[in-house]
């Protein structure tokens, strides 16, 4: 893992990334949908000064982009807590369904008792993904989780992922998805891991998600590890 990545500007390019933001709270002791955020904004990471606002429905628009370099959309709003997508490579085509699946900073730190972590300690960085199931809504951000699979990371296939329950939240005496398919690592030194999912007679996507300070990067669905295959 490269500790000290450096980032230079993204040359022009004739590629656009289109996406929507997701916001969710806590609202009497319930994760909800929230549809009243304003004052949002999407920016590269790799390229902070291309920038983009998030209009009243959540949606967000970079036009201009290279093929062939890494691009990680980043998310900024002071109730919620940054966050950053999946690191993908253009490669000849556009993306149109890029999501955000924003928390609030309530849900962050309810989240980081449940880890025994401070999400906003200086200097530590979170990823997580939610593992989608072959199903008529895989390729949205509602999409089915696959129960019983298994996740690791490179370079480091020690680090030992925690997996969330039914009711959506990090479990830490599950050893496996269920059918809600989020997964979450904690405290993982800076740089980009390759998440690769397992289970019998099963094949998945690869994924890359930049582990960076500061951030939770979660590769919400359709950008998350998806089933590719089934028995």
């Amino acid at each position: 893992v490269d500790q000290d990545a450096d980032f230079e500007p993204l040359p022009d390019g004739e590629r656009s990334i289109a996406g929507q933001v997701f916001f969710f709270d806590a609202v009497d002791m319930a994760i909800t949908q929230m549809f009243d955020v304003t004052g949002a904004e999407v920016f590269v990471l790799e390229d902070p000064v291309r920038r983009s606002s998030v209009d009243g429905d959540g949606n967000f628009l970079f036009e201009n982009l290279p093929d062939g370099h890494d691009i990680t959309l980043a998310l900024a709003h002071d109730d919620y807590f940054p966050m950053l997508t999946a690191t993908v490579v253009l490669d000849g085509a556009n993306i149109d369904d890029m999501t955000f699946q924003a928390v609030s900073n309530e849900l962050a730190r309810l989240a980081g008792l449940i880890l025994g972590i401070d999400p906003f300690e200086p200097g530590h960085c979170q990823m997580a993904t939610t593992v989608c199931s072959i199903s008529d809504n895989q390729h949205t951000i509602w999409a089915r989780g696959e129960p019983d699979t298994t996740v690791t990371l490179t370079p480091d296939p020690s680090i030992d992922p925690v997996y969330f329950n039914t009711s959506v939240m990090p479990d830490l005496s599950l050893s496996a998805t269920t059918t809600d398919g989020g997964v979450i690592v904690v405290n993982a030194p800076r740089g980009i891991y390759t998440w690769q999912a397992h289970k019998e007679g099963y094949t998945f996507r690869e994924m890359r998600l930049r582990c960076e300070p500061g951030y939770a990067t979660n590769a919400a669905p359709p950008w998350g590890v998806q089933a590719l295959t089934e028995p």
